[in-house]
């Protein structure tokens, strides 16, 4: 039986069974690491400052400013900025501050790829100076944002890069959608990711939520939270994935033994219940596509069957998506 209230409940398992430095593992006993416990930030739970201010959060980096969210600074009586900050607040201010500015100078590496997309647009890598990847780029946009920066070069070229790496199939996966004349396929959670940050109402959006649609057939616990919060970020009723996901959660207010899970899916149950969760936010007014869908388009169709017949003996059968 779903619990009355999964959200509270989803968030009291994540603040019980945090570690003794605030922060989270993947697994329960593990290290803290960065994954976990900025989504369990950005699901409500409390912000291990001193943890965050010191560890070395990796690529997991890229998402702080979205998970934690922006201040609000205390204003006076007739509504100007207080000059006094409490510690607590200013930390929360520095920290971001600082992971923007790192964001900002933090780049993938363009490549010459065997395919059809852009090689030389830069987003953001798991590692520095790697190829771009689209849950990298897709989480620094987020942050990006979150601080009103979506008219920013590097917000702008990273939007054009998820457009040009969006499979035949609508969705999206780590980053190639097609690699020696094979088609791949993408992957629910990913594409989830990338609508969070996608322009509503384009033909790319609009396939995107078409494939994720794919969650109510193939259900598990991070397809689903992803399709709530996408569905939410685009406005449609979650109704139908909301459902699915309540019905997953165990009588402890977990969803399984691994942390992110439950940390993302308390992010969807933040967002139908509550409406405040960072990672949904309202994203007309973000920067548009600059023609890259209607230039992707004409550059597959100039290529003709002629090509991916050539090439067909070359597929091979698609990789499935992790659980």
């Amino acid at each position: 039986m779903p619990l009355a209230m999964p959200h509270q409940g989803a968030l009291d398992w994540l603040t019980q069974h945090a570690n003794h430095d605030g922060a989270w593992p993947y697994r329960l006993g593990g290290p803290s690491q960065g994954e976990p416990t900025l989504l369990a930030v950005a699901a409500g739970a409390p912000e291990p400052r001193v943890w965050l201010d010191t560890a070395d959060l990796g690529w997991a980096e890229l998402l702080l400013p979205a998970a934690v969210g922006s201040p609000a600074r205390p204003t006076t009586t007739d509504g100007g900025l207080a000059v006094a900050l409490a510690p607590e607040q200013l930390a929360s201010i520095n920290r971001r501050e600082l992971a923007l500015q790192r964001i900002l100078v933090s780049k993938g590496e363009a490549a010459a790829v065997p395919g059809d997309f852009d090689g030389q647009l830069i987003g953001w890598s798991w590692v520095e100076g790697t190829f771009s990847w689209v849950q990298p780029t897709a989480w620094a946009m987020l942050s990006l944002r979150l601080a009103s920066m979506t008219h920013h070069p590097r917000y702008e070229e990273g939007l054009a890069l998820l457009l040009d790496r969006q499979c035949e199939d609508g969705g999206w996966n780590h980053g190639n959608p097609d690699t020696l004349g094979q088609e791949l396929t993408g992957y629910l959670y990913l594409t989830g990711w990338v609508l969070l940050v996608l322009p509503p109402g384009t033909e790319s959006a609009e396939r995107g939520l078409a494939f994720l649609e794919g969650v109510r057939r193939t259900p598990s616990t991070t397809n689903l939270a992803l399709a709530v919060l996408a569905r939410l970020a685009h406005g449609l009723d979650p109704a139908v994935e909301h459902e699915l996901l309540v019905a997953r959660q165990q009588a402890d207010g977990s969803f399984g033994e691994a942390v992110e899970r439950t940390a993302v899916a308390a992010c969807a149950l933040r967002a139908v219940e509550r409406g405040d969760c960072p990672l949904v936010a309202d994203v007309t007014a973000e920067a548009q596509p600059r023609g890259i869908e209607a230039e992707r388009t004409a550059r597959r169709a100039a290529e003709g069957p002629a090509r991916r017949a050539a090439e067909a003996s070359d597929r091979r059968p698609p990789a499935e998506e992790l659980p």
